[in-house]
């Protein structure tokens, strides 16, 4: 989890509480493998994403993986309480 956080500040300058705010609803995206960490954080370094921009749109995209996992359980493909 720190490494998470180090690597926001490293690559996008964006400070622990920011980094909460997008992994609050779906926090099973600290358990990442920080290689993969490290390219979707250099993504937003070269289209030069604001933090702003950045936290908005991951935000976003965790809502809606969120709602992926709860259907899979609601129809009875994941047997994973959310």
């Amino acid at each position: 989890m720190e490494e998470t956080f180090h690597l926001f500040k490293l690559y996008n300058g964006i400070e622990r509480e920011g980094v909460m705010t997008m992994f609050r609803g779906f926090p099973y995206l600290f358990c990442c493998d920080t290689f993969k960490m490290r390219r979707f954080l250099g993504e937003f370094k070269k289209y030069k994403m604001s933090e702003e921009e950045i936290i908005r749109l991951v935000s976003y995209f965790l809502d809606l993986i969120k709602l992926g996992f709860e259907m899979l359980r609601f129809n009875g493909h994941l047997s994973v309480q959310l």
